[in-house]
């Protein structure tokens, strides 16, 4: 009556481990440009996942196209919220598709929420001599000796800022400076 019990018991354990591995099945597939991951009935992770595009919703495809219609080199990415971010625009347990892509010889970001309501957009700039007269004398004066690693032009509800990274020796500070030189935002790394 034991070794029947036991022998219950055991395969009951099975059945639940094996349903449960189902119900966690990852598809991945390899596309020339990325490798798309479909985590369908997995548990939500933070973070950025490639997609492909008609993974993306209609909503945000067509605000996509109605604005970037000649864009190309296009590269959808998803991306889950799961606790408070640096940007108080994304909303925790909240998903949101962001797009790379480049338009008129520039590369371009833009995020979208679920129902294709544009976030954010940013565009890399290449360098400081693309920077505002105003925004190279504020890193001149608050940042001498440090040297620029990336400038990222974004634009949040029609105000632009330029988001710069910088560098010197093991320090390293991230700076949100509006057109006027003024730094909205200062994050050391």
């Amino acid at each position: 009556k034991l070794t029947t019990l036991s022998l219950s018991l055991l395969a009951t354990v099975l059945l639940l481990v094996t349903s449960c591995k189902e119900q966690e099945k990852t598809v991945e597939t390899t596309t020339p440009d990325a490798v798309v991951i479909d985590n369908t009935n997995a548990a939500p992770r933070s973070g950025p996942v490639d997609i492909q595009m008609d993974l993306v919703p209609v909503s945000v495809q067509t605000s996509f196209k109605s604005k970037y219609a000649d864009a190309d080199k296009i590269s959808w990415k998803k991306y889950y919220v799961t606790t408070e971010e640096e940007d108080v625009r994304l909303i925790p347990n909240t998903d949101y598709y962001y797009v790379i892509y480049n338009n008129d010889g520039a590369d371009y970001t833009t995020w979208y929420d679920t129902t294709g309501v544009m976030i954010k957009s940013s565009m890399r700039i290449s360098g400081p001599k693309e920077l505002p007269d105003a925004v190279n004398l504020t890193l001149n004066k608050e940042y001498p000796d440090y040297t620029i690693t990336e400038i990222d032009k974004e634009n949040d509800k029609n105000i632009d800022v330029y988001e710069i990274d910088l560098e010197k020796g093991e320090s390293k500070v991230k700076v949100k400076v509006s057109p006027d030189g003024t730094v909205v935002k200062r994050k050391e790394k």
